[in-house]
């Protein structure tokens, strides 16, 4: 029999991330998934000790019954991220009921989520990219001559999609001049270089831009005349369309499945720290707050300089 108490107590946080606090629907379906397996664990492990009933009661968790539910999901093979998420529900729920006063203490505080394995982000090589951006003809019309103009300023600049899909005509004087002004995670403005051959793919979307609002009839009310790049009809592109234009012209020249616009910004500093070495200048550009996230890419650095060592050096190669 389900302790009636930890389902009301939960119901009523899910009530309150979902009604006072906004969360999304994807967030309040996590965390309820979190947190039902938590009390599972609780009303099964104690009805097996044959314990009374009142402590199945979630308020009556310890520190010993998290990390033993921990232990038993991991067991079932359940990965450290999936299990860190899980750890970040159950804290902030325990959080809450230490607001409320219905606990003394959060049985989670002490226990920390499994080492998870570095994954180092996917890159292009430099032939790749230039395979990419020289493949897409821009005599066809003004959607592959924007589609060039995208790609070119993500590689160039090392832009977010969500800073380049937001970027807006009042941009278009420092861009040309070499450089854009972009608005990054939380809020924090960082101004980026842009290369030349994003400058002159750029000015000629200007072109095709002028062309697709006036095939559109679009007055300066109806189109979203702000935007850089704009769809077909002259509305805002969105990161979708970007991220499916871009799969569309990976395939076309056969590069690896799974090509997204944020591997171009990972190619783009994995490029220029291969040239450079200069981490400082690489974590200035991509707006990072911490070094740390930074030198993720000198493991890519690394990997890069061991590659050519194995393929140079006589003692390297493999005998056959």
């Amino acid at each position: 029999m389900h302790n009636r108490n930890n389902h009301n107590l939960i119901n009523d946080y899910l009530d309150e991330l979902k009604n006072l606090r906004r969360f999304s629907p994807h967030t309040i379906k996590n965390y309820t998934i979190d947190l039902y397996e938590l009390v599972k664990f609780i009303e099964l492990s104690n009805e097996t000790n044959a314990r009374k009933h009142s402590d199945r009661n979630i308020l009556k968790t310890r520190e010993t019954t998290v990390r033993k539910c921990l232990a038993k999901l991991r067991a079932k093979g359940q990965s450290p991220t999936t299990l860190s998420r899980k750890i970040s529900s159950w804290r902030s729920f325990f959080n809450w009921l230490l607001e409320k006063e219905l606990v003394v203490v959060n049985p989670t505080v002490h226990v920390k989520p499994p080492k998870q394995k570095k994954r180092l982000p996917s890159t292009l090589s430099t032939d790749q990219v230039s395979v990419l951006l020289d493949s897409i003809t821009t005599n066809k019309g003004e959607l592959e001559i924007r589609d060039k103009a995208i790609f070119e300023l993500l590689y160039s600049s090392g832009l977010r999609i969500s800073e380049l899909v937001g970027l807006n005509n009042s941009h278009l004087r420092e861009i040309l001049a070499g450089e854009v002004r972009v608005i990054g995670k939380r809020q924090k403005v960082r101004i980026v270089p842009v290369g030349n051959k994003a400058k002159e793919s750029i000015k000629k979307w200007l072109v095709g831009r002028r062309n697709i609002v006036d095939k559109n009839k679009l007055s300066e009310i109806e189109q979203d005349s702000k935007a850089l790049f704009i769809n077909k009809d002259g509305g805002r592109l969105s990161a979708r369309s970007v991220q499916i234009k871009l799969s569309h012209w990976a395939k076309k020249v056969n590069l690896p499945i799974g090509v997204h616009p944020h591997m171009l910004r990972h190619s783009f500093a994995s490029h220029v720290l291969q040239s450079s070495s200069d981490l400082r200048a690489v974590q200035e550009m991509l707006g990072h707050s911490s070094l740390a996230t930074t030198q993720i890419y000198t493991h890519l650095d690394y990997k890069y300089i061991a590659k050519a060592y194995d393929k140079a050096h006589p003692r390297a190669r493999k005998q056959h």
